[in-house]
């Protein structure tokens, strides 16, 4: 049998124990915790502080996608008979755009309207009754570079004086932007930690470890647009059966990637 006198010694030394025991653990903790905030350096030398600087890198990408506006009309004397006129002719142009080989996702819809017209002006026009009515849709086809000068060809050779084309633009995608970035993102730290390099050596320091890495690059937006003809206006050139085809150039775009880097700066101690 436990006296009952031991018991109480033997608590009353087990409290001291755990708090010093925690104490110790935390202090470990917390100083582990520091020396990994602070910079390295090599065991003879001290850090005294960091160095940053900017690294660019670019490189020039052939676009892989293309996008037209192309706009279907047609003007009647009533709203049913544009809309009846102009859905037709919209549905030959969508036809032909297939047959050519591009499918639906390759076409969005950005425009539909029908409207009146007057013989004036439309503002002094007002409780005045419109002398016709326009129907028209504007569709946005998407597709490779190489491939949308068919397509316009396409649409303005079945759709005639009822097509108005807008302007084209070129583009890279997501994906190709992005694995352009991942191999720009390596050369440009490269030339940051160079440039670091110099400046550390250049002040009779020497290079410790890489304190932050600040990652600046943007993908392109639109690197190249270009208007082209109207068709709606050269009614002859378009009902002409010997077009030529529509040549494009997309020439190149340039994606930047651009980056900051810290490093340590490690000397001689005093």
């Amino acid at each position: 049998m436990i006296p009952s006198g031991a018991l109480q010694v033997n608590n009353a030394m087990w409290w001291p124990c755990c708090v010093l025991l925690l104490c110790s653990l935390l202090g470990r903790f917390t100083t582990g915790s520091l020396a990994q905030e602070q910079p390295l350096c090599p065991s003879n030398l001290t850090y005294t502080g960091s160095a940053d600087a900017t690294g660019r890198a670019t490189a020039r990408v052939l676009p892989d996608q293309a996008k037209v506006s192309v706009t279907v009309s047609s003007t009647q004397r009533t709203p049913t008979e544009a809309r009846a006129s102009g859905t037709t002719a919209f549905d030959l142009v969508a036809n032909a755009l297939r047959s050519a080989g591009i499918n639906d996702t390759g076409i969005q819809t950005t425009g539909f309207q029908v409207e009146p017209n007057y013989a004036g002006d439309a503002y002094y026009a007002r409780g005045q009754v419109p002398s016709n009515f326009t129907y028209s849709q504007t569709i946005e086809i998407t597709s490779e570079p190489e491939e949308l000068g068919s397509y316009i060809d396409a649409a303005v050779e079945t759709g005639g004086r009822d097509v108005r084309v807008g302007s084209v633009s070129f583009s890279i995608s997501r994906d190709l932007a992005q694995e352009t970035l991942d191999g720009l993102r390596g050369i440009a730290v490269a030339n940051a930690v160079k440039s670091v390099t110099v400046m550390i050596e250049a002040a009779g320091g020497s290079m410790g470890t890489t304190i932050s890495i600040t990652d600046n690059s943007y993908p392109p937006y639109v690197p190249y647009a270009s208007p082209t003809t109207s068709y709606r206006d050269s009614g002859a050139l378009a009902a002409d059966a010997a077009l030529p085809t529509t040549e494009l150039f997309s020439g190149l775009v340039d994606v930047d990637a651009d980056v900051r880097v810290k490093i340590a700066i490690c000397s001689n101690p005093p």
